[in-house]
């Protein structure tokens, strides 16, 4: 399908999502700090808005289907994050920084919840482009590394968290398993993802990975 398709035309999701993004991009501009103080409530407020966007037109099988696998995604990427923080050994060690307050067992709700969504996002941004299964698996886990890789530098600038592993390999003092581990974390959803075969709305998950990274790319030039 034609990329420009997917934005000559947009619904009222599209312009809501690109409106709130350009909204946060604004008070960043004007220096309040928006993202440094309030980053959860950000994050999650979206990730409802779009969760609920994302049930709007879905009978009752995909609504429930769609549920369960998101509550599946997060659980399990939460366990993934909580046990990487104790061992150090997925994403290489770190520390979150006191600036999260909804948080569970320290883990800041507002990554997994923003992580979940960008998983499927990755899929469906390729998935809508490429037919071919192996070329949406392994599109799914090379977007996913890249939205990783753009997601850390904001990380960096806004002290979310920072990464004490300095010994192993690294790129810029992250480590590159941390990297190598969100490809793979990619990968392995976006064969669950593919499996699932949820019809989703895709121009609601295009329009939100592409929002992210140019809102975080904005907000580095900042």
């Amino acid at each position: 399908m034609n990329f420009q398709n997917y934005f000559i035309k947009p619904t009222f999701q599209q312009y809501f999502l690109i409106c709130f993004f350009a909204l946060l991009i604004l008070l960043e501009t004007l220096n309040l700090h928006l993202l440094m103080n309030y980053a959860e409530y950000f994050f999650i407020i979206i990730a409802l808005i779009i969760f609920y966007f994302l049930l709007i037109g879905l009978n009752s099988l995909e609504k429930k289907k769609l549920i369960l696998s998101m509550l599946g995604f997060n659980i399990v990427l939460f366990l993934t994050i909580f046990f990487a923080k104790i061992n150090g050994n997925i994403f290489g060690e770190f520390v979150y920084l006191d600036r999260s307050k909804i948080t569970f067992f320290e883990v800041p709700l507002f990554i997994v919840l923003n992580y979940t969504l960008i998983l499927f996002a990755s899929f469906y941004v390729v998935s809508n482009f490429l037919k071919n299964a192996w070329s949406n698996i392994l599109g799914g886990g090379i977007l996913t590394f890249f939205f990783n890789f753009t997601f850390e530098a904001i990380v960096e600038k806004y002290d979310w968290y920072v990464w004490t592993d300095y010994f192993r390999m690294n790129w810029g003092g992250i480590p590159l398993q941390n990297y190598l581990a969100w490809f793979i974390i990619g990968l392995i959803s976006s064969i669950g993802i593919y499996y699932l075969k949820i019809k989703l709305e895709p121009k609601i998950l295009i329009t939100l990975w592409f929002a992210e990274i140019f809102t975080f790319q904005i907000l580095l030039l900042i």
